[in-house]
């Protein structure tokens, strides 16, 4: 059998111990260990998303750990924070369109509503995304603020984008608290280091991550420790910045994913490329990934690779 652990921040509301390695078995068991919206809770409805679509041609798919840390605590922390602002009166009747973290928001607009009317129906649809969303949301007249679950730079990764509007109304966005603070991967590797897995799927990808991870390989991928494993880290800015992460990395246990502009967090795409890999290694120990499509929000078509990048 194969076995997976998803490496994310939990919430407040989370009941699993730091750093203790815990087998879920479903979205609600992950929900109350992780916290409902967490980092960790929504990497684990990724994975189990992409083991369902994955599971076929008699494939096994692995047995999904959680390996939770605490958010960023203390001074210089912040919880990343966006504000929906919402302006003019509607002139005419139609859907209104709005994408938080790749999640549809779909609004229906009367003609005539106002503005504060049209905030309050984004913020109550917001609500009811609430075990899938990572962030929580709150409105004031014609503002909806929208808060990350919790503390942390890796909340500056949730994207928010204006679909489709209706005459007469216009929405603004604008991060009104940037996410501060970063979790340190040292001692949740080390744990990790201990047992087999063998796959490490981590939200982080900032450089200091990848140096903590390139250890972590060093360390277990040797004839002497023969834990054999990879690692999977996701940049959806430039391709430049993950180019430079593979770099850094050099190393066979390594899996650098580039999707750059793609609306779903890095830990859920990174939770989804760690299961779809696992899954293949099950038919055959050395897979062809070429097809295979993960569960997640894909870019605009604004954002698709050119020719000179896919070279």
């Amino acid at each position: 059998e194969r076995r997976i652990v998803l490496l994310g921040v939990k919430s407040s509301t989370g009941t699993l111990a730091v750093d203790s390695p815990t087998e879920a078995q479903d979205v609600v068991t992950a929900d109350a260990l992780a916290g409902r919206g967490s980092e960790l809770a929504l990497m684990y409805r990724a994975a189990v998303a992409q083991a369902a679509r994955d599971a076929q041609n008699g494939a096994k798919v692995p047995r999904i750990f959680l390996n939770a840390i605490a958010a960023p605590s203390g001074g210089g922390t912040a919880a990343a924070t966006e504000t929906i602002t919402v302006t003019g009166t509607a002139t005419a009747s139609g859907p209104l369109r709005l994408r938080v973290a790749g999640r549809p928001i779909v609004v229906n607009v009367d003609s005539g509503e106002s503005n504060t009317s049209v905030a309050a129906k984004i913020e109550a649809e917001i609500d009811k995304l609430v075990d899938i969303m990572p962030v929580t949301a709150s409105v004031a007249s014609n503002v909806v603020t929208c808060a990350h679950v919790t503390a942390g730079v890796n909340g500056n990764d949730v994207a928010y984008r204006v679909e489709t509007n209706v005459p007469g109304i216009t929405i603004a966005l604008a991060q009104s608290i940037a996410g501060a603070g970063s979790t340190d991967y040292t001692t949740s590797l080390g744990v990790l280091a201990t047992a087999r897995y063998n796959g490490i799927a981590v939200a982080n990808h900032a450089s200091n991550d990848v140096s903590d991870l390139l250890a972590h390989l060093q360390a277990t991928i040797t004839p002497t420790a023969k834990l054999w494993r990879r690692v999977y880290i996701v940049e959806t800015g430039a391709i430049g910045t993950a180019t430079t992460s593979a770099a850094a990395f050099n190393h066979v246990g390594a899996f650098v994913l580039c999707c750059e502009g793609a609306e779903s967090p890095p830990g859920e795409l990174s939770a989804a490329a760690c299961v779809t890999y696992n899954v293949a290694c099950d038919l055959r120990p050395n897979p062809n990934l070429n097809g295979r499509k993960l569960v997640g929000y894909p870019p605009v078509p604004a954002n698709a690779f050119t020719p000179t990048e896919v070279e």
